[in-house]
């Protein structure tokens, strides 16, 4: 599969640099264990960072994201049009009243794009609340720390599709189309399949089926990107504006995204209690993150049409997913210690190699993808970023402070001081995120 590029040599230290190609290896980290009578908790408390009432909000607004999203098309176009009128009227004194009207026109315009753009973030956050509140059945426990999911690109019905296919095997192939309905309608099933599937095994399988008939079907009947009149339309999964192209490149690479959402999607549903979650939101964020990657090398599928799609999106989700895998494989040694050993003492490097993958990801952030992810997420990349630089501070000033050295005890008390500084900041943060 193209996901499971990015896991070619799994361990537990990760280098301090991103490398680029999708085979992206995991290090593990196989320092021995050292013990102290101190311990600092996982990330458990931050499990409620996200504060509910932001998923009541958005479900008491009662529009989905498809809703959002031509609600916001026409605010556009709308927008455009009183630019363009502007533009035409001449700058005098007849025209003064009609211009100040258009102007305020315009502001209320832009109000109300800034609102809708606010209720497509809110449901972005939705996506990864809706994943924690599936996760809790029964008398299972919340998960311990918190994840970011993407939410998946919306479509539209790719209206006269299979009358395009036809006609095109006719006119090329000079074969009836009749011929070929079944084949057909199996393409356009599939379609249809992908566009609603859920989050589940299933969905994901949907989304596969869909693109591998993509692949296959790209050289028959789809010349030079395109098949006749076939216009694929996507909307943007942050900015919400809709890409409309004749275009096969896009198609493919918003179903991979898809995919890659889904999978982050699964990876957040996934009980994180047990070692056996763990594994598996491990592995989803790895493929995630070998999917997107995927899209951005894939020369095939490069397009810059959107924001969720740029060649610096990618990279930066592609980051973000990595580093939610480190977070999990350092969970998944801390359980695994304390349950083989209450008194065992986690290594700091393992907490220094997730704080730097956080940092990379926040330090990758560029617009317009900045401005258009959820506030939260940034606040949530910080938090992580600061609160891993305190835990390593605090694991590794123990271990020097249990040493011989007298120079050794001054930089781990040292250490376990910044540690309280730094953890008390990312406190703070939290607190008002």
């Amino acid at each position: 599969m193209l996901a499971s590029q990015s896991r070619s040599q799994t361990s537990r230290r990760l280098s301090h640099e991103q490398k680029s190609t999708r085979d992206t290896a995991i290090l593990k980290n196989k320092s021995a264990p050292r013990r102290h009578s101190m311990q600092v908790p996982p990330l458990s408390a931050a499990s409620e960072y996200v504060p509910v009432s932001d998923f009541k909000t958005v479900q008491a607004k009662g529009k989905s994201r498809m809703e959002v999203n031509k609600l916001m098309t026409q605010e556009r176009r709308l927008r455009d049009g009183c630019k363009n009128m502007l533009k035409a009227l001449p700058k005098t004194v007849q025209n003064a009243q009609h211009r100040s009207e258009l102007k305020s026109q315009l502001s209320s315009i832009q109000s109300n794009i800034t609102t809708l753009h606010a209720q497509l973030q809110k449901i972005n956050l939705k996506t990864a609340l809706e994943c924690r509140q599936e996760s809790l059945n029964g008398d299972e426990l919340p998960n311990p720390f918190p994840l970011i999911a993407l939410a998946a690109k919306e479509t539209a019905h790719a209206d006269n599709f299979a009358d395009n296919l036809g006609s095109f095997i006719e006119t090329h192939y000079h074969e009836k189309q009749s011929k070929f309905d079944p084949e057909i309608k199996t393409l356009c099933a599939s379609r249809e399949l992908m566009r609603n599937a859920s989050p589940s095994i299933e969905g994901k399988n949907w989304i596969l089926q869909y693109f591998w008939q993509l692949q296959q079907a790209e050289h028959r009947f789809f010349q030079e990107d395109k098949c006749a009149s076939t216009v694929f339309e996507w909307y943007d999964a942050f900015e919400g504006h809709p890409i409309i192209k004749k275009s096969l490149k896009l198609e493919k690479a918003s179903v991979l995204y898809n995919l890659a959402a889904m999978l982050t999607q699964l990876g957040c549903k996934a009980d994180r209690n047990t070692t056996e979650g763990l594994e598996e939101a491990i592995d989803y964020f790895e493929q995630a993150a070998g999917t997107l990657q995927y899209i951005r090398e894939e020369s095939s599928l490069k397009t810059s049409v959107s924001t969720d799609l740029s060649r610096s999106s990618l990279s930066t989700l592609s980051t973000l997913m990595l580093a939610q895998t480190q977070e999990c494989i350092w969970y998944a040694a801390y359980k695994k210690g304390k349950d083989e050993d209450p008194s065992w003492q986690p290594s700091g490097m393992e907490a220094a190699a997730v704080s730097e993958w956080f940092t990379s990801a926040r330090e990758s952030l560029r617009q317009p993808l900045s401005s258009s992810m959820p506030k939260l997420w940034v606040d949530m990349i910080c938090i992580k970023e600061l609160y891993y630089r305190g835990i390593a501070d605090w694991y590794m000033g123990i271990a020097e402070m249990a040493s011989d050295g007298k120079m050794k005890k001054v930089a781990g008390i040292a250490k376990v001081h910044r540690a309280s500084l730094t953890l008390k900041r990312a406190l703070g943060q939290w607190r008002a995120a």
